[in-house]
């Protein structure tokens, strides 16, 4: 009797492993699959008000994707939001990733008023009582065609992006350097999320006083030797 319930239980583990193996496997496969890790595809934007497609549905026709990315800072956690938005054009596998910096601005603005794949168009005053009073439609014009665009919220209380430690406020940098060195650790955690640019070049680019901050994120990048892996250009 006893060598029966050993033989039982030892099968009952062997099972039990092969059922961990094959749960292990199977999310391996996954997200080898579908190229993005799931913290990226929590962050998947599918389909936006306002926006129609050829079908004539709100889900998008592009990869577009929206979130808060959190880097510590010696006892701080700050949050910084991104918008991504891979490139549109099928034949540029491998086109460059563009950091766009919009220089104390939301970065908002330019992904959805400038070189992004969507144009936000207010509608007439006459059309808004029973709709929405704007609407997105594509741009012929977005940098999209050609490169993956990253934009990014930065300095600290900039448009989306805050300061994530408990009970406190406030979190903006006056030293480029400091900020710089927060954009740093801000990429470094783009490509934990999405692992698949460390193949593709960057490029760094940005308005306003992205020419102080940039700069400084370039030696950040080549005195931590990244440039090469990170395809800096």
């Amino acid at each position: 009797s006893s060598i029966l319930s050993v033989m039982w239980l030892a099968s009952r583990l062997r099972l039990a492993a092969l059922l961990a193996l094959v749960a292990w496997l199977s999310s391996s496969l996954s997200l080898v699959t579908s190229d993005y890790t799931q913290a990226a595809l929590r962050d998947k934007v599918r389909s936006l008000p306002g926006y129609s497609n050829r079908n004539g549905t709100s889900e998008l026709d592009f990869a577009l994707f929206s979130g808060l990315i959190t880097v510590k800072d010696g006892g701080a956690k700050y949050a910084f939001w991104y918008g991504f938005v891979e490139v549109t054009n099928d034949t540029k596998k491998l086109a460059p990733l563009v950091l766009w910096y919009s220089g104390d601005c939301s970065a908002a603005r330019d992904l959805l008023l400038g070189s992004g794949p969507l144009l936000l168009r207010l509608r007439p005053s006459s059309q808004n009582s029973s709709s929405l009073p704007f609407t997105f439609t594509r741009s012929n014009y977005s940098w999209t065609q050609h490169v993956n665009m990253l934009y990014v919220d930065s300095n600290i209380n900039t448009g989306y992006s805050r300061n994530a430690t408990k009970k406190a406020r406030g979190g903006r940098v006056l030293e480029a350097g400091t900020e710089a060195a927060q954009l740093l650790s801000f990429l470094k955690s783009f490509y934990q999320r999405f692992p698949r640019y460390l193949g593709h070049r960057l490029m760094l680019g940005g308005s306003g006083v992205a020419g102080q901050v940039l700069p400084h994120l370039a030696r950040l990048i080549y005195q931590q030797r990244l440039d090469e892996e990170w395809r800096l250009s």
